[in-house]
């Protein structure tokens, strides 16, 4: 008779949690595909329109949702412009952290650009037009600067980390250097023809950092 009182509350668990996860499963589909949706209805908007011309509620009706949806996903359109970049930072600093610790903290962040080259290839246009838009306006070529620095800060804390150190000025410009680095790589890809691997073009500025013996690792 336990057996049987086991084997029916077992049954029911199980029963419960089939219930649960589709539902939850379905409800976080849901949610990446509507906030994909927001942010490439936005950046075809700002780089049809200029940023500082299309409202959060054009975006909105253009992604089919409602205003109150739009600020449920992002604060603001500048939240939405920049996500993409601190998305990309937050990935490269969990792919860094993994990398082999004989490895320079340098070759470390290349070898984790090298690794998310892809990532950034399958989305091409969109890094293209993020950086017309940000081009095209003084105030988002400032923003953009903050982010940058923003991002050097994530990073040099994940080297800080990797190390089991205390945060350093050494440390914070391997960061800004590989960063900085990094942009110049993208820039060269986007401006060179579609076929150009991106891995290759980090791999080849990678190179010429070692020649120019900036930093010792």
């Amino acid at each position: 008779m336990e057996v049987d009182s086991h084997n029916q509350a077992a049954g029911a668990e199980i029963t419960r949690r089939r219930r649960v996860r589709p539902a939850a499963t379905h409800r976080a589909e849901r949610m990446a595909r509507t906030r994909r949706m927001l942010i490439d209805t936005g950046m075809a908007l700002f780089a049809q329109r200029g940023f500082d011309e299309v409202t959060t509620e054009e975006i909105a009706t253009g992604a089919g949702v409602s205003t109150s949806t739009f600020f449920r996903y992002f604060p603001t359109k500048e939240s939405l412009l920049f996500v993409g970049e601190y998305d990309y930072t937050s990935i490269l600093c969990e792919v860094f952290a993994r990398q082999p610790v004989s490895l320079s903290d340098l070759d470390a962040l290349f070898a984790a650009f090298v690794e998310l080259a892809p990532m950034m290839a399958s989305v091409r246009a969109r890094v293209a037009a993020y950086e017309q838009i940000i081009a095209s306006s003084p105030l988002l070529r400032g923003r953009e600067a903050a982010h940058h620095q923003a991002n050097v800060a994530l990073v040099a804390a994940t080297i800080a980390q990797r190390r089991s150190e205390r945060l350093s000025p050494a440390i914070e410009l391997i960061a800004d250097v590989a960063l900085t680095t990094l942009n110049r790589s993208h820039g060269r890809w986007l401006a060179g023809p579609p076929d150009v691997d991106l891995a290759d073009v980090i791999r080849e500025d990678r190179r010429t950092l070692a020649r120019m013996r900036l930093l010792a690792d």
